[in-house]
């Protein structure tokens, strides 16, 4: 028969565990929501890649020529892409917009449709003119990196 005097843990055992369980939990829990942020910026990059991809692809199959539309002609037989991936991090949410030109940090990506602009232009600020078939994310904050967006 155990002596019930010595069975259980004292006090000063119970806080030093939970002190530990503590000092692991603020270790840990930064670690994590570091990580998804990670995974929500490799996911938005990686789709950058796909769609750079295929306009790759259509310039190929049309001579010399990028789309001149929204990126709708990369969709219209699904040859290229069957749908324009999302761009997918913290600060804009979840967007698939096909913007103008000129990026104004809106989300979603910036397009550069027209056919006139073969270099690349730094207006006022942290705005950027995108060249004919270039495409970017439409954001000027910084990745984990510390790159700006729209200059992936």
């Amino acid at each position: 028969m155990l002596n019930p005097r010595h069975s259980g843990f004292t006090l000063i055992e119970l806080m030093i565990t939970v002190a530990i369980l503590g000092i692991l939990a603020a270790i840990a829990i930064p670690q994590f929501a570091n990580s998804v942020e990670k995974a929500h910026q490799g996911a938005t990059k990686g789709n950058l890649g796909t769609i750079r991809s295929a306009i790759s692809i259509y310039y190929a199959d049309n001579e010399g020529i990028y789309p001149t539309d929204a990126l709708g002609s990369l969709l219209a037989s699904g040859r290229y892409m069957l749908l324009i991936p999302p761009v997918n991090f913290a600060n804009h949410g979840i967007s698939a917009s096909i913007g103008t030109v000129t990026t104004d940090d809106s989300g979603g990506w910036t397009y550069g449709n027209d056919p006139s602009i073969i270099s690349s232009q730094q207006t006022s600020g942290p705005t950027l003119t995108v060249v004919w078939g270039g495409i970017v994310v439409n954001c000027n904050h910084t990745d984990l990196k510390g790159n700006i967006w729209f200059t992936n």
